[in-house]
Order: C-alpha cells, then structure tokens, then sequence
C-alpha cells in the first residue's frame, strides 16, 4: 500500500512496515515510493504480509464487535 500521509490512513498504515506514507502534495516522493515498492520485491511482500497480519488481528470480529458495544454503551 501506498497511501497519502493523512490521520486517517496513519490508523491504517505504518510507513516501511506495512506500507508507505508519502506527502499529499508531493508526486516525487508519490514516485520514489512506487520506485522502490517495484525495485524491492522482498520487501514489498513483507510489508504486504505485515499489513494482512495487522489487519487480522486489528479487524477481527471480536475486535470490531468489542467497539460497537463500546459505542452502544456510550450512547445509553
């Protein structure tokens, strides 16, 4: 994943561990990133890896569950 260095997208993505932040505003930052996103194969699967283990384990149904309660309970 490469992503623009937003608050919402940093909840996501860790930059060079399960992906690449890069500037909203700069394509040559935008381009190095997919420069060696391409150049790095090894890494790139890693990250990938990385980024499907994190979800897993943030986004499960008990994780997503265990917020929606949370939310219920804050709203009674």
């Amino acid at each position: 994943t490469v992503a623009s260095d937003l608050d919402s997208n940093r909840e996501l993505v860790q930059d060079g561990v399960t992906g690449r932040l890069v500037g909203t505003d700069d394509p040559a930052e935008l381009t190095e990133a997919l420069d060696g996103l391409l150049a790095d194969p090894d890494s790139t699967l890693r990250m990938g890896e990385a980024a499907e283990a994190d979800m897993a384990r943030r986004w499960n149904w008990d994780h997503v569950v265990g917020d929606l309660e949370a939310v219920y309970q804050r709203v009674q």
